[in-house]
């Protein structure tokens, strides 16, 4: 009901919304012009739709942005963004997944906000953006409870919009069992139960072998000064 209200709303008043800017038309003059098939395009420039005016695969852009904001970094930015082109330029046979290791501040959420505002004109704030921190979001502590939590939340938002992307995070304190749950989503499979999750993309943040990666980059660091 209340989207109704705000659609009537939006159309009464000609409100043309941008993601930056929203142009206001005063008047009512037309509205029994407007044929059924505006309707849509009307309210999809209001409200967000799972469409090319809200989501965007310039990877290109995306490319320019994480070299310039991403220091250091070149090798995660050549590999993300090498990824995302393959997954969005041709037709995905599965879901596309990406694992961020590493220990806190090593910059993992970072990334993951650039890859969603890039993608989403709303970025973080896009409904068809979601964040999952293991910890509180499925610390329900019954296992059959967590399972059904977070398979029908992925499930419900990949039905709203197939390019839906999911940044799960300390994903290494998920529970097997609950993993295990979300691994047919992530296979090759044209469907699972009608659903369709090849366009989607998964973003997994974990703090394992974080002590392991330090050490590494260090000694790499110390082997190029000799």
């Amino acid at each position: 009901m209340r989207t109704q209200l705000l659609v009537w709303i939006c159309l009464i008043s000609f409100q043309i919304c941008a993601v930056s800017s929203c142009v206001v038309v005063s008047g009512v003059v037309g509205i029994v012009a407007v044929a059924a098939a505006s309707y849509t395009w009307l309210y999809c420039r209001c409200f967000e739709c799972c469409d090319d005016h809200w989501l965007s695969t310039n990877v290109t852009q995306l490319s320019l942005t994480l070299r310039s904001k991403v220091y250091g970094q070149h090798l995660v930015t050549e590999t993300v963004v090498k990824q995302l082109h393959g997954h969005f330029r041709y037709q995905p046979r599965k879901a596309l997944v990406l694992s961020f290791h590493g220990g806190h501040g090593t910059g993992k959420t970072y990334v993951s906000k650039i890859v969603a505002e890039q993608l989403f004109a709303l970025g973080m704030q896009s409904k068809y953006v979601h964040f999952i921190l293991t910890t509180t979001d499925l610390s329900d502590g019954i296992v059959s409870t967590n399972k059904m939590k977070l398979r029908e939340r992925i499930e419900q938002a990949v039905r709203m919009c197939p390019r839906s992307l999911f940044i799960i995070d300390e994903i290494d304190q998920m529970s097997a069992v609950v993993m295990d749950t979300i691994k047919p989503f992530l296979d090759y499979h044209d469907n699972v139960d009608g659903v369709d999750y090849r366009q989607a993309v998964f973003i997994f943040l974990s703090n394992d072998a974080a002590e392991e990666i330090a050490s590494k980059t260090l000694e790499n660091l110390q082997n190029k000064k000799r």
